[in-house]
């Protein structure tokens, strides 16, 4: 998150299937970055018109397979960045690739 505030983000929003989850994170958030931060019901409302995408879920990871997102979450982001680090291609990424996304 200090990453994203250093980069200019304005505003970053936050999604967890478990709602509690995303309002604690969302208010840490908050404490440490200049953007507005706000929690989404969904990763899709999550993911609509924005720059870029993070996946900081455990989706993708060897034994949790899958991605997190729909495919057509991933059309027109500049960007996306998955926390998951093994496999190092994740279908996250794939799917976002194929979209154009770097």
């Amino acid at each position: 998150m200090l990453a994203l505030d250093k980069l200019g983000a304005r505003s970053i929003r936050v999604f967890d299937p478990e709602p509690g989850r995303a309002a604690i994170l969302a208010t840490d958030m908050a404490a440490n970055t200049r953007a507005e931060v706000v929690v989404a019901t969904s990763a899709d409302e999550a993911a609509s018109g924005v720059d870029g995408l993070l996946n900081c879920s455990p989706i993708g990871m060897f034994g949790h397979p899958g991605c997190p997102a729909e495919p057509d979450v991933f059309d027109g982001l500049r960007w996306v960045f998955d926390a998951v680090d093994s496999p190092l291609l994740t279908e996250f990424l794939n799917t976002a690739g194929r979209a154009g996304a770097t």
